[in-house]
């Protein structure tokens, strides 16, 4: 369940961090559609589109850092599907 508060700070939030650029038209204009509905009736309920929104809402608070931890993990992850150990492949990149 999504409020025209919630959505506002996270719009803001994405502003700021300079993600709300990073989106697609399509995505702009169904989040602004969002904000406008949630204004007029109140909270937004529907299942599918608080699920599209939880998605845009992700994209806009996303840090910096949070997008490298990831990187980092899936890569961590994809080393350890390998039968790779991650400490080898990180003295590689250090000074060891």
């Amino acid at each position: 369940m999504y409020t025209c508060n919630g959505l506002l700070t996270s719009f803001r939030k994405g502003l700021r961090n300079g993600n709300w650029r990073k989106l697609s038209r399509v995505e702009k204009a169904l989040y602004m559609a969002s904000m406008w509905y949630a204004r007029v009736r109140g909270a937004i309920m529907n299942e599918t589109l608080v699920g599209m929104l939880s998605v845009l809402v992700d994209k806009l608070k996303a840090t910096k850092g949070a997008r490298v931890f990831k990187r980092g993990y899936e890569k961590a992850i994809e080393l350890l599907n390998k039968g790779e150990s991650i400490f080898a492949w990180g003295l590689r990149y250090g000074n060891g």
